[in-house]
């Protein structure tokens, strides 16, 4: 008689070899427990690379046999009664190296996507790349739109914080801590209508970051060629970059 049949037999004490099905700690960490969930691991790549549902079934059916060698048992405790631990019948237990072996695979396959995932998201910029410049008459024309005139910026009020100021203000924040403000900050609260073809060489006021610095930040940013301009002739402002709010929240 299959010994895994008596499906009534009420066990008392566990033996080291018996294998608890439960969530709790204390049949996660029951040693036939653990040695269980060590064959599954073992297993679980050649049950994973079975061509066929008929050749899963001898891998289950092989783990069975093998257990079964060894005397261990499946048992679960007995809730309903609550008078000790009930073994589990053949059928019960195939199925739990059924169910264990795909849950492990399933596992393995969440952790690879999701290690995946962290590997692409490591090879996009930390910053955003420099818009290609369209020399369309069309997009021209917007963009020269949104930029004001040299005697606009002559005449401006001294307290209006203007895109351009705000672009000054970013880029002259830490420059007593010799640290350059990240290009995702400089960005901040400045329109994306304001790309316009930045020239080649400029030459900076003294107090503002290395020319080289700035440079590589005009070339990956929004704002046109007389905004800079007019950041050349704004004084120093005191300006936080923690209080520009970013246009696309």
């Amino acid at each position: 008689m299959d010994r895994f049949q008596e499906e009534n037999r009420i066990i008392d004490h566990p033996l080291d070899s018996d294998i608890l099905c439960g969530k709790n700690k204390a049949c996660l960490d029951h040693p036939g427990s653990v040695e269980f969930r060590s064959i599954i691991e073992q297993n679980a790549q050649r049950y994973r690379e079975a061509d066929s549902k008929f050749m899963k079934m001898e891998i289950t059916k092989q783990l069975y046999n093998q257990i079964r060698r060894q005397s261990v048992r499946f048992l679960k405790f007995n809730h309903s009664k609550k008078n000790g631990w009930q073994e589990l019948t053949s059928s019960q237990v195939r199925d739990k190296i059924g169910h264990a072996l795909r849950f492990v695979n399933r596992r393995k396959r969440r952790k690879n996507r999701a290690t995946k995932k962290i590997s692409e998201a490591a090879k996009v910029p930390t910053h955003r790349r420099r818009m290609s410049y369209d020399s369309s008459t069309t997009q021209s024309t917007s963009s020269e739109s949104m930029v004001s005139s040299d005697d606009a910026d002559e005449t401006m009020d001294s307290n209006q914080v203007t895109p351009a100021r705000k672009a000054h203000g970013l880029l002259t924040t830490n420059s007593r801590n010799d640290q350059f403000v990240p290009v995702t900050k400089m960005l901040r609260g400045l329109s994306k209508s304001l790309l316009s073809k930045i020239p080649q060489t400029i030459s900076f006021n003294e107090g503002w970051q290395s020319q080289t610095n700035i440079q590589n930040c005009l070339e990956m940013g929004e704002f046109s060629e007389r905004d800079v301009l007019s950041m050349m002739r704004q004084p120093v402002m005191d300006f936080e970059p923690q209080s520009v709010k970013p246009v696309w929240l």
